[in-house]
């Protein structure tokens, strides 16, 4: 009983820290658009993109493996 507990507490910590590293990936995106949109600077755009596809990667990875589990 005090296990199964523990468990769902468990299971709500990881969720809400997915969640939350899905919420800093999309203000990191609107940060780095915005700041590309006014310096105009194509290779700052494009670096920071591919970091947080990378990123976007893992998270979505970390949701497979939650909701699987």
């Amino acid at each position: 009983m005090f296990l199964d507990i523990i468990n769902i507490i468990y299971y709500i910590f990881i969720f809400i820290i997915i969640n939350l590293l899905a919420i800093f990936t999309l203000y990191s995106h609107i940060a780095i658009l915005k700041t590309s949109w006014q310096l105009f600077d194509i290779k700052f755009f494009l670096t920071y993109s591919c970091g947080f596809l990378i990123i976007e990667y893992f998270i979505y990875l970390a949701y497979m493996k939650y909701i699987f589990n």
